[in-house]
């Protein structure tokens, strides 16, 4: 498609891609996507701000909020368990003292 202006000419070619990138894109994006359960209960905020039965603000915030909680809830529990890891670490070296009596 070209599209001739009066000071400049745009040319828009569609993109050549191979089956192997198509594969890495389709990955990708597989990757970035959250859970299908997830997906679902997104889906649904956006079904019930598209009926107008709730506002998009508030469908925004809901999934937003949502969002946040999941990730805050994710690293809690990676870094307790990571303490812990480090813990039985300390506890596995030969020779430290741990401060416990036996």
């Amino acid at each position: 498609m070209t599209v001739k202006l009066p000071l400049v000419t745009l040319q828009v070619r569609p993109p050549h891609i191979s089956p192997h990138d198509m594969g890495e894109a389709v990955n990708s994006a597989q990757a970035s996507l959250p859970p299908p359960e997830r997906l679902a209960y997104y889906a649904g905020l956006g079904a019930l701000a598209a009926l107008g039965i709730i506002e998009w603000p508030v469908a925004v915030a809901i999934g937003a909020g949502t969002m946040l909680a999941k990730r805050a809830l994710r690293r809690d529990r990676s870094g307790g368990m990571r303490e812990e890891q480090r813990e039985e670490q300390r506890e596995e070296e030969p020779g430290r003292r741990t401060g416990r009596a036996s």
